[in-house]
């Protein structure tokens, strides 16, 4: 074996050895190529259904507006409904076979006792003997004290609350 034979063997053993160094390579970086197609999809998936869930939220919410305004317009029309008069009761059968009462003018109110002078009220004590026994029923009521503002209630830190600080950390070392 000549000098060049020897030579070009050994040219050619290193570049053999390098073409199995940059398969391995290549298979390495199509093997994470894979990893991530895969990571992709798995976070592709889990975005469709977060997206999915806002939406179901949405509908949720838009669901208890709805409600919420029904109950409004309900709340509103009773409040419109004239006072029952004291005394009268709903029939057994719940009023079903109630009759509207008719469309005449409404009696006049009855009118109210004239005041009394401010100097012949006596002090405001509810009627009964144990009023008039007690003896704390002579003494006012004990004051209170000013009612002192609440401290406010710290809000809770969410996870969109520390993804901001990891963010704004980021953009710092950026």
């Amino acid at each position: 074996m000549t000098a060049e034979e020897a030579a070009a063997e050994t040219k050619i053993a290193r570049l053999k050895l390098e073409l199995e160094h940059r398969d391995q390579l290549l298979a390495s970086v199509h093997a994470r190529a894979d990893t991530l197609r895969a990571s992709v999809e798995r976070l592709e998936r889990q975005l469709e259904a977060a997206a999915e869930e806002q939406r179901e939220a949405a509908t949720e919410r838009a669901e208890l507006r709805r409600l919420l305004g029904n109950a409004q317009l309900q709340v509103h029309a009773l409040m419109q409904l004239p006072a029952p008069q004291a005394g009268t009761a709903p029939p057994a059968d719940g009023g079903a076979t109630q009759t509207a009462p008719p469309a005449g003018p409404a009696a006049p109110p009855e009118p109210a006792a004239p005041p009394r002078p401010a100097a012949s009220t006596g002090p405001a004590t509810p009627p009964g003997p144990a009023a008039s026994t007690s003896p704390a029923a002579s003494r006012p009521p004990p004051r209170r004290p000013p009612a002192r503002p609440q401290p406010r209630v710290r809000r809770r830190r969410t996870i969109l609350d520390d993804a901001r600080v990891v963010f704004a950390g980021l953009r710092r070392m950026i």
